[in-house]
């Protein structure tokens, strides 16, 4: 069960990554700006994001070959036209088998939007990577793309039971910031 999930969520990755393109429900974020913006049209900017929202992140902790979830939140942001791009946050997951809590930085990167970048510069240099940089997602995928970010955690479990080896845990992970009136709607729809 365990990698049929692990399977499943490198696939939508994957896919989501070529081209998911910029959904309407998309929100730009909102950043204490630290410098002055960048870039040939100032689209680029550096802050801590103020927001309130607060991920889901799963863990494939690679010490001990756990797998471990709980929440996460972006703390600075590298942002490109007001949508970040690369973050670095923290975390804190658990375990399945006693819940042993693992605190600690994560870095990465928004699926959809760095993966657009990507193309976008990989077809300014390879003409026949142009033919895929206009293919348009599902829309499925356009949000899956806009709420999932793709990251590496390093942390340290303070207290620990025989099923893990040691202290310190890392491993790749992804988070998912699934906006409250996302799943009202789906409340709403029945499902």
């Amino acid at each position: 069960m365990k990698r049929i999930v692990c399977i499943v969520a490198a696939v939508m990755c994957f896919a989501t990554a070529l081209r998911a393109q910029e959904p309407t429900q998309a929100k730009s974020l909102d950043l204490y700006k630290i410098g002055k913006n960048w870039g040939s049209r100032g689209q680029w900017q550096f802050g801590i994001d103020k927001g309130l929202t607060l991920g889901g992140c799963i863990q494939r902790e690679l010490h001990d070959g756990q797998w471990l979830a709980g929440p996460c939140r972006d703390v600075f942001v590298l942002a490109r036209d007001g949508y970040s791009m690369i973050h670095l946050g923290a975390y804190v997951n658990y375990n399945a088998e006693r819940g042993n809590a693992s605190y600690g930085p994560r870095l990465g990167v928004s699926v959809g939007r760095f993966g657009n970048y990507v193309l976008e510069k990989a077809s300014e240099s390879v003409p026949w990577v142009e033919h895929y940089a206009s293919w348009k997602a599902p829309p499925f995928m356009q949000y899956l793309g806009s709420i999932m970010t793709l990251d590496y955690g390093v942390g340290y479990r303070p207290v620990h039971t025989s099923d893990v080896i040691g202290n310190w845990t890392h491993g790749p992970m992804f988070k998912l910031d699934i906006p409250i009136d996302d799943i009202y709607a789906l409340l709403i729809k029945g499902l």
